[in-house]
């Protein structure tokens, strides 16, 4: 049951020196859905988005093809080889299964011979635009010379024989070269990729979407015995290099998304197709999202604007157009690893969905439907679509997560967007007068520049609603929406403890490795020290239910996943389903030679038993990278700065070592007044109307910097102590608890919450010198120089005159430190060299 291919041939026009784009559309005129998967002869020059996926009766699909940039031309007669083949299949009711990859994986093994194959070719177009004439496919073409007299037939070359166009823009101070990265988002300071040209995508006819053979060097048959020995060995050839094209399969990520200011893959989804998104990865990291008044003549613009930040979705992306609204979202996989691309779509393509960040509720959320849904995916994101459906902007409400997130209504015409309570994952909204009618949301500022001339903070705990343009809150608990009403309710100790295991419990939903930063204070060693116990508990019920065991499940709090769904997350009795990875959880600490936070995070380590790995980095690593940190926070705040850089220099090595999700400690000290200026309180109405501020404006400082350092590697930061649940209990205690005194540390209910030296019995959380540890300040926890070196340095870049005479176009807002000046000026560059790629 073959699907109809449009255009019958792929024509890429040259220069060939950037990326360029073609669309295939692949139309199912059969009465039966159709499962498609397209392949190509050469897996590393081409992107192919979906490679896979299912088409309705009557229903069309866009595959766009990109061929990657190379160093130079291929000559100007040379003849491509690359082809592509487009495999299809019929899914009748015996072949109904979750996703396309069970529905190819039970054809494969049953039903093989049923596969209908489509070719192909590539044929290489010249500058101007007029069409070559392609090979004859007759008598003429196959009868030729054995030394061959025409144009040498030519192969894309590999990645590893091209390199991304780059930037004619200069660097902006001292840049830091990686020496490796991650496959799918390494460099960070090297050259910028150039803007993707938008004369080179979706162009009318073109398109490119298959698998391929190599073409044969043909020779003039002079026997039957030769023409069988050429048959034979053509045949044998196409053999081995379907075979090698089956085993290397499509590569889902650009050999250029070296360049960390790019972030675009694009899935197409046509509005009324009725396509089940296949596998890239789990989670998404990143949305760019526009309301319209021309969405096809945006669309090249809204792809770049996904592109500027690929580093926070490295493993897939894609892009849905209804009605004036177009999504483009980039994929970080760590649930729904298999099923879950995105933007997700139901049943009936009239909603589509972009996401960024996790729903950890989402089984609970499932099962407690009013309304059957039928779900095409495991990914927990996908339950916005039916409480949309159910309880429209009120949707937000039920989510217990961190997030932010663009749902279409096609049949409305509905934009709704939210954000989560506290902020934790970064969103923007922003407008243009050029195009008033237009509104865009993104997940990095980066993305909105170059069309936007008004932007905000989309506010935390507020949704959007296209059809009356408002922002309007959600969460409205009363300690956040009346800071003067002082709470009153006693300290339960228990129930700070049990909340707040349950808490990092949820942040454990993943399907692929995960750890914990460990900077060896206090929030950081109790997250390691429960998401050990946690991890530890998952391991026995595994092996119990490997074993057969299980009646061990109720013992341990873990049960096994619904064969059914085969979901991650936790149930409503907060029993957690995931999937083991590792053996061991790992912990990470970075800081100089000698810091007394690595030192602290290694005997943490040695009394929980994780897998640690402590980094170190020096002053200079970290003056190197600056320029890239400013580039990726998106700010030139000092003290988010001066925090910031450590973190993402360790992300890196987090992500080198293959783990693409860690927990962190942000938010303890805002919850519990842990800074030391708080010892100045006055009274327990000022310390709590102080701790309600800081923990509002956590989305401008400390959650801003987890998730963006953490993002420009392709990791995702989790924050235990922003949980709703956990906020609700901690928020509602009497301030008089948690005030500091002469005979209370900083933060002493917490610590007292987890310390069990009058519970016999009862292991130990912490070392008891770790639990009643002071606080460090950052600087000094990091390695006394940091800080030093910072404003040394800033001392031989910025004069005394310069901090006399400040930019006139800065008006009031002026640096008052050679720092503060030091970083605007180097965000400014930035701005100018980097962020105008975008245009």
């Amino acid at each position: 049951m073959s699907v109809e291919l449009d255009p019958v041939e792929l024509g890429f026009q040259r220069p060939f020196t950037h990326e360029v784009s073609q669309t295939l559309r692949l139309r199912n005129p059969n009465s039966d859905p159709v499962a498609f998967k397209v392949k190509t002869t050469a897996p590393k020059q081409y992107c192919v988005r979906p490679n896979s996926g299912r088409i309705e009766s009557g229903q069309e699909v866009e595959v766009q093809v990109l061929l990657q940039a190379m160093k130079e031309d291929p000559p100007v007669d040379a003849k491509c080889r690359d082809k592509f083949l487009v495999q299809s299949v019929a899914v009748t009711a015996d072949k109904e299964f979750n996703n396309v990859t069970s529905i190819w994986q039970h054809i494969e093994q049953t039903s093989k011979s049923s596969i209908q194959e489509r070719k192909i070719r590539v044929i290489f177009l010249p500058a101007d635009g007029s069409a070559a004439t392609p090979a004859s496919r007759g008598a003429s073409s196959t009868m030729s010379n054995s030394h061959h007299d025409g144009p040498q037939s030519y192969s894309s070359p590999s990645p590893e024989a091209t390199t991304p166009q780059k930037s004619t823009a200069p660097p902006v101070g001292p840049v830091s070269t990686p020496d490796s990265r991650p496959e799918g988002n390494r460099n960070l300071g090297d050259a910028r990729e150039s803007a993707f040209n938008p004369a080179n995508s979706g162009q009318s006819g073109q398109s490119t979407v298959s698998a391929a053979m190599s073409s044969v060097a043909n020779a003039i048959p002079t026997s039957s015995d030769d023409l069988k020995s050429q048959l034979a060995e053509a045949q044998a050839t196409i053999s081995r290099l379907r075979q090698q094209a089956e085993e290397q399969g499509l590569r889902q990520r650009k050999s250029d998304a070296v360049n960390q200011d790019s972030k675009e893959r694009i899935t197409t989804g046509t509005t009324g197709m009725g396509i089940q998104q296949t596998p890239a990865s789990g989670v998404p990291v990143q949305i760019v999202a526009g309301l319209h008044p021309d969405v096809q003549k945006f669309k090249p613009t809204a792809l770049r604007m996904g592109k500027a930040v690929r580093h926070r979705g490295p493993d897939w992306s894609g892009n849905v157009i209804q009605n004036n609204t177009i999504l483009v979202h980039e994929r970080l996989s760590i649930v729904g690893v298999d099923t879950g691309a995105q933007p997700l779509l139901n049943e009936d393509a009239t909603i589509a969905l972009a996401v960024n960040g996790e729903i950890y509720n989402h089984k609970i959320l499932r099962h407690s439907l009013k309304k059957p849904y039928n779900f095409k995916t495991h990914s927990d994101c996908e339950v916005i679509i039916p409480l949309y459906i159910e309880h429209g902007i009120d949707a937000p409400k039920y989510l217990d997560g961190m997030f932010s997130w663009v749902l279409h209504d096609k049949k409305l015409d509905r934009v709704i967007a939210a954000r989560d309570p506290i902020g934790i994952t970064t969103f923007y909204m922003g407008r243009s007068s050029a195009t008033p009618g237009a509104v865009y949301f993104a997940s990095e500022l980066k993305c909105l520049h170059p069309v936007c001339d008004n932007i905000q903070a989309f506010p935390p705990g507020h949704v959007y609603d296209s059809q009356t343009d408002k922002l309007t809150q959600y969460y409205t608990p009363k300690w956040l929406v009346e800071p003067s009403n002082i709470p009153s309710t006693p300290i339960d100790y228990k129930l700070l403890r049990t909340t707040f295991e349950r808490s990092v419990r949820k942040r454990l939903m993943a399907e692929v490795p995960y750890g914990v930063l460990l900077s060896g204070g206090l929030d950081s060693s109790l997250v390691a020290s429960i998401a050990q116990r946690e991890t530890l508990r998952l391991q026995a019920a595994h092996r119990a239910q490997q074993n057969g065991a299980n009646g061990a499940n109720g013992a341990n709090g873990y049960h096994a996943a619904d064969p059914d769904e085969e979901l991650v997350g936790v149930d409503e009795e907060y029993r957690m389903s995931t999937v083991p990875v590792l053996s061991q959880l790992n912990s990470f600490s970075i800081g100089l030679p000698g810091a007394p936070d690595s030192k602290a995070a290694l005997e943490v380590a040695k009394f929980l038993g994780t897998k640690h790995h402590n980094f170190t980095f020096t002053i200079e690593d970290g003056l190197n990278a600056l320029s890239d940190v400013i580039f990726h926070l998106e700010t030139y705040d000092v003290t988010t700065i001066r925090a910031s850089t450590p973190m993402f220099l360790l992300s890196r090595k987090i992500k080198a070592l293959g783990v693409k999700m860690v927990l962190s400690g942000e938010g303890s000290d805002e919850i519990f007044g842990g800074y030391l200026y708080f010892h100045a309180a006055p009274n327990k109405k000022e310390f709590h109307e102080e701790t309600v501020r800081r923990v509002k404006n956590l989305h401008l400082a400390d959650c801003l910097r987890a998730n963006k350092s953490t993002a420009a590697w392709g990791v995702e930061a989790r924050v235990p102590f922003l949980d709703k649940e956990f906020l609700d209990v901690a928020m509602n205690i009497d301030p008089q608890e948690k005030m500091i005194t002469k005979d209370r540390i900083e933060k002493y209910i917490l610590r007292k919450a987890f310390d069990t030296s009058d519970e016999p019995g009862e292991k130990p959380y912490l070392p008891e010198k770790i639990l009643w540890r002071q606080k460090e300040q950052f600087s000094d926890g990091v390695g006394y120089g940091w800080i030093d070196g910072l404003k040394d340095n800033a001392e031989l870049h910025v004069s005394d005159e310069d901090m006399k005479n400040p930019k006139p176009e800065w008006g009031n807002d002026i640096p008052d430190t050679k720092e503060a000046y030091w970083y605007r000026c180097m965000a400014i560059a930035i701005h100018e060299n980097k962020y105008d790629e975008t245009k």
